[in-house]
């Protein structure tokens, strides 16, 4: 019965789509071609009114069957599954929209658009679409003033969950207009077109769940979101002559950013991930390889939320920053609004793009300005990390001289608590001084007079790692309430100079 039902909907769905004008494809020829669907890229030969083909990244899934009526219907088989397909064509751009069946009783949507390389096309104050050679597509905007030779920053932006891009370019313009003037804009959608499509107007979803590095995993892994938009990023720099790409992008896109920004540190100048959280495969310490790692730190990362929101809980972004300061990423901030929610519009994007701009400056005037600024405004890790990047720039005159004052006021300003910190330190009776140290690092970690403590905290840690990461999931596992607090108490008491120290201690405020 229940079989019954499910075919009926799918049947009822389909006709309600044919007679609503989804579908004008007379013949086999419409649906035939590239095109990237729901389970990887979609490939049909059409012979006659017959089609056949493969889906899949690996091409592993087998499809064959007929159109009929404007309807492709099709069987289609795996290694291990097997069942039928169901597309139709919307009239006003070639997207398939499907429902599939499986003989194993599973059934789901199947979508698909056609893949078909465009390059973006510079419009003065227009928004031009594309799509890049790895299959996404594109939005480009540019200035009113758009002079290409010097026009060479741009911000790359992802959407949200069933959303496109093209909204996210068009926000910008709108509610950031002066930020839009000095920046080249693009936008990339995800590659699976979602559910909920109106005719003209299609949404759409990014992947990287399984997402774990260039050539890691099964080719469905290797050739999610993450890699097909480093790919773009590649063909965009030549096509539009970006020197310095803005990567950034809200609740799911903003899971992707960092994404990317960890994965590709290479491609990008900084990230701004906005209401997202870090995946696990984007840990800090979950990244073996130091020439990426010392490519990551390179990155300034500007995370931004609001404190309100109620979609992505606005601890994501402190846990973010949190492990970002644990592994030792020296410009990174948190741009948090105490009033806004998940809406993208209302959240601090234009002070944090511009942030990352002057962070990741080549002139070290911009970056001696920029650890005066964020002195004055009380936020020594960021003043520290411009000021010790305009030296490393060889800054000269009053650059150099203005850097050289920065660093010298934070380095007194830490000295009372640094003296403190060594002896209890030294000492180590308990973990008593552990809360006080975790603030200090997150301040004045940079300072070259803090490496005595750092070091001495990554001794403590070494030692407890072990045990601390014993207790940690022997608390996750734990069977009852009582157990695990009292578990995650341990850990508290012995093992308070590791990485699980900070995230427990939220847990248990």
């Amino acid at each position: 019965m229940a079989g019954n039902r499910k075919a009926r909907s799918l049947a009822c769905w389909l006709s309600c789509a044919l007679l609503a004008g989804l579908a004008t494809a007379q013949s086999a020829e419409d649906f035939a071609g590239e095109w990237m669907g729901s389970f990887g890229p979609l490939r049909l030969e059409a012979r006659g009114e017959t089609l056949s083909g493969s889906s899949g990244w690996d091409g592993g899934t087998k499809l064959s069957g007929a159109v009929e009526d404007g309807t492709a219907a099709l069987e289609w088989k795996s290694a291990d599954a097997a069942g039928t397909v169901r597309f139709v064509r919307w009239s006003k751009a070639e997207i398939l929209s499907g429902s599939y069946t499986s003989k194993q009783g599973g059934e789901g949507r199947w979508g698909a658009y056609r893949k078909r390389a465009q390059k973006l096309v510079p419009e003065p104050g227009e928004v031009r679409e594309g799509q890049t050679t790895s299959g996404l597509r594109s939005y480009l905007r540019v200035p009113k003033r758009y002079v290409p030779a010097k026009m060479k920053d741009a911000i790359l932006i992802f959407h949200g969950s069933n959303m496109s891009a093209r909204a996210y370019v068009d926000t910008l313009v709108g509610a950031f207009p002066a930020l839009a003037e000095d920046f080249v804009i693009v936008g990339l959608d995800g590659e699976q077109i979602a559910a909920g499509e109106k005719d003209g107007d299609f949404v759409f979803n990014y992947s990287y769940v399984n997402f774990a590095g260039p050539e890691v995993g099964p080719l469905f892994a290797q050739n999610q979101s993450p890699a097909l938009v480093a790919a773009a990023l590649q063909e965009l720099t030549q096509d539009l002559g970006i020197e310095r790409w803005f990567v950034g992008g809200h609740s799911q896109g903003g899971f992707l950013t960092y994404a990317v920004a960890l994965f590709y540190p290479q491609l990008v100048a900084g990230a701004f991930p906005v209401s997202g959280n870090l995946l696990v495969q984007c840990e800090p310490d979950a990244f073996r390889d130091a020439q990426l790692i010392a490519a990551q730190r390179a990155l300034p990362f500007a995370i931004v939320h609001g404190e309100n929101d109620g979609i992505v809980e606005f601890s994501a972004a402190t846990y973010s920053l949190d492990r970002f300061d644990d592994g030792g990423f020296p410009a990174v901030r948190l741009f948090a609004d105490p009033h806004a929610a998940h809406m993208f519009a209302r959240l601090p994007i234009e002070p944090a793009v511009r942030w990352l701009a002057a962070q990741s400056s080549p002139d070290p005037q911009v970056l001696a300005e920029l650890a005066k600024a964020e002195l004055q405004a009380e936020r020594p890790r960021t003043a520290s990390a411009a000021a010790l990047r305009a030296q490393a720039l060889k800054a000269k005159g009053a650059a150099l001289a203005a850097s050289q004052s920065v660093l010298k006021q934070l380095e007194k300003l830490a000295a009372s608590e640094q003296k403190t910190l060594k002896k209890a330190m030294q000492v180590n009776a308990d973990g008593s001084w552990v809360d006080a140290f975790l603030s200090y690092r997150s301040r004045f970690a940079l300072l070259p007079s803090s490496k005595a403590l750092l070091e001495r905290h990554a001794e403590l840690r070494k030692a407890q790692e072990k045990q601390g990461e014993k207790l940690f999931y022997a608390a996750r596992g734990a069977g009852s309430d009582a157990q695990r607090k009292e578990l995650q108490q341990q850990l508290l008491r012995t093992c308070y100079a590791t990485k699980w120290y900070p995230l427990v201690r939220s847990w248990q405020k």
